[in-house]
């Protein structure tokens, strides 16, 4: 399996990115997505640094 597009990637963390501001999100709601922001960063590094190890 590929990584994902870089662009992709960005689309979606600036979703949940702004989501996180939106008026009336309680804190528990905000970690959910910083979380799932972390995530998604660090499979996005691991899937490159993998694809670097194999060239």
């Amino acid at each position: 399996m590929g990584c994902v597009e870089v662009s992709v990637f960005i689309e979606r963390v600036g979703l949940l990115a702004k989501l996180t501001e939106r008026v009336g999100v309680d804190e528990h709601d905000k970690d959910i997505a910083l979380a799932w922001i972390n995530e998604m960063v660090n499979e996005l590094v691991e899937c490159e640094v993998n694809s670097f190890k194999d060239k």
